[in-house]
């Protein structure tokens, strides 16, 4: 969710508005999921599953304000996610 973000514009990209944050300032909260898609034709996809986790990222590690990596896992259906503080002094892998 970037709603808190604080909205800003740039002319050397054509005045288009987007969210960044400065120093200190509210950064978005993300969460992972994991969405399946179904090919029906050339272009066209449809969305069959989407899973997220039972228990919110920011309630068990709330330090963390980046996902600077994620992956699979070898183990079937198993992905990971490394998390970082605001300050890059903490990470933790979930």
């Amino acid at each position: 969710d970037s709603s808190a973000v604080p909205l800003v514009n740039s002319a050397s990209i054509g005045c288009e508005w987007f969210r960044y944050p400065k120093a200190g300032e509210t950064n978005a909260k993300t969460e992972p999921r994991v969405v399946s898609f179904l090919r029906r034709q050339a272009g066209v996809g449809e969305v069959t599953t989407t899973w997220r986790p039972s228990v919110s990222m920011a309630s068990k590690f709330g330090w963390a304000e980046y996902v600077v990596r994620a992956g699979w896992m070898p183990v079937k259906d198993w992905f990971w996610v490394a998390v970082m503080d605001r300050e890059q002094t903490r990470m933790g892998i979930i």
